[in-house]
């Protein structure tokens, strides 16, 4: 059954090892940490960078149609666009009118919260991964997953505002929608989270790299430099399976391990799968194989 939700380049071997690691640290609680991404929050009817971006242009063309400094803006955030340098882009946006921003934003959110046909299908089985240590970091300011294990605010953390103490079930590491305080989207929010004091995204990273055993990472495209640079900092690195659809996106996944293995040294482990809905059924075999199998410890 497994054959068919995954991509037939996979190494079966990486499957392998992490059933084994996952079972190897199972009694140990923060050893073992999902990172979610983009993609999952997708999966729910959430917008990616470039169509929020779309959707707080279209707003902001209405509301700010008079305004001078909006508009002589367009055509670099029509050309950073072009780039993909979204954080740019917010952050133009931001400048010019942030409560305008914040609320656009807020109420995008909202409207995919309310959609009742969103996929919620992944999170039974993250549940399940939770139960037995596992946990959850993210780098979405989506709300989803929290409610839907109905986890209260004092088992989580929102790294940009929070001083971390311990490692609680949902590390949300770019903010959360109802605190924008703590969102980390603009050039300025990711220089001062990770790189100015009081630094505190690059601090937990570091302290949190330091005691990780195994890394799992779904739904995530690993383009931040500001946190991929802070796994180089590292020898003794977790180690890191990445969890990633291919569908159409064979060769540039390709291309990325490439890169982050042969070029960064970060030996990360690819297990891709072939669509969105195959990523239950490969973590459902991940957790019966790793939990439910008695395996035994090397």
């Amino acid at each position: 059954m497994i054959d068919s939700v995954l991509c037939p380049l996979i190494e079966k071997r990486y499957l392998k090892e992490l059933v084994y690691y996952l079972n190897l640290y199972r009694a140990k609680n923060g050893k073992i940490a999902f990172w979610l991404g983009a993609g999952i929050s997708k999966l729910l009817g959430y917008p990616l960078w470039e169509d929020l971006i779309n959707q707080l242009i279209e707003r902001f063309n209405i509301e700010k149609s008079q305004n001078f400094e909006f508009l002589k803006t367009l055509e670099i955030i029509s050309e950073y666009k072009e780039k993909k340098k979204f954080s740019a882009v917010l952050e133009i946006l931001k400048n010019i009118d942030e409560n305008l921003y914040e609320k656009e934003i807020q109420k995008n959110f909202a409207s995919a919260e309310r959609n009742s046909e969103k996929n919620i299908g992944i999170f039974p089985i993250v549940r399940e991964f939770i139960k037995n240590g596992i946990i959850v970091i993210t780098t979405n300011i989506d709300m989803e997953l929290q409610r839907f294990l109905n986890i209260n605010d004092q088992y989580i953390s929102i790294i940009p505002i929070n001083e971390i103490r311990q490692l609680h079930k949902i590390i949300y590491l770019h903010g959360r929608i109802d605190y924008p305080n703590s969102w980390v989207m603009t050039e300025t929010e990711y220089a001062s989270v990770y790189d100015n004091e009081p630094r505190h995204c690059g601090r937990f990273l570091e302290n949190f790299l330091s005691q990780c055993k195994v890394l799992v990472i779904m739904g995530y495209s690993l383009s931040e430099q500001e946190i991929y640079r802070k796994f180089l900092r590292f020898k003794n690195k977790p180690e890191i399976f990445w969890l990633q659809l291919l569908e159409n996106n064979q060769k540039e996944f390709e291309n990325q391990i490439i890169y982050f293995n042969d070029n960064l040294n970060l030996n990360i482990k690819p297990i891709p799968y072939k669509e969105s809905k195959s990523l239950v059924s490969l973590l459902e075999y991940i957790y019966n194989s790793a939990y439910d199998l008695n395996i035994k410890e090397v």
